[in-house]
């Protein structure tokens, strides 16, 4: 008799786990991947305007506008073929007269929504990264815009006593990558 009970309880563990292998498998399915470059502009899309762009030997990148500000999408550590890419960094440039250090420093203690750095040729630089090895939710890449936009808004309020101008990124953005 117990030799049958503990028989039935390994069979019955073994179709448990079958079953939560199972979730797993359909978990997987549902995230964006190192190659889900469409899918991750049409979410990008959900907070503004976002153009995915393509070029022979370069990193795929998108281009986008979030409450009139500019910003890429940069897919980094991409294969040889470019087709499947390890992060991605969404990233805000704006051209400043002056900048207070401090004050990017301060960002930077303060803000849990990415890095802010004074580049050349009087750049102020957002960056905000996030890994795409091993997948990523709909709602966690969600999430990430949302942070991204938190990050956009406290540069904004650092802005306010600068003169600055967003710039586009359709050159500038790799350039200061490579």
């Amino acid at each position: 008799m117990m030799k049958k009970l503990c028989g039935i309880a390994w069979i019955g563990l073994a179709i448990f786990l079958a079953w939560l292998g199972g979730e797993k498998t359909v978990q997987a399915a549902e995230l964006l991947g190192e190659g889900s470059f469409s899918e991750i502009v049409s979410i990008a899309q959900q907070f503004g305007s976002a153009d995915l762009i393509r070029e022979e030997g370069q990193e795929p990148r998108f281009d986008g506008k979030i409450n009139g500000i500019l910003y890429a999408g940069l897919f980094r550590d991409c294969n040889e073929d470019q087709s499947r890419c390890g992060s991605l960094t969404l990233r805000a440039l704006y051209e400043v007269e002056q900048m207070n250090v401090e004050k990017v420093n301060a960002f930077n203690t303060d803000t849990k929504s990415g890095k802010l750095y004074l580049a050349e040729n009087k750049l102020l630089v957002f960056d905000y990264f996030f890994p795409l090895q091993g997948g990523l939710s709909q709602e966690n890449l969600q999430a990430s815009f949302e942070w991204f936009i938190l990050g956009l808004q406290d540069i904004a309020k650092i802005l306010d006593s600068s003169p600055h101008q967003s710039r586009s990124l359709l050159d500038k953005a790799n350039e200061l990558l490579r």
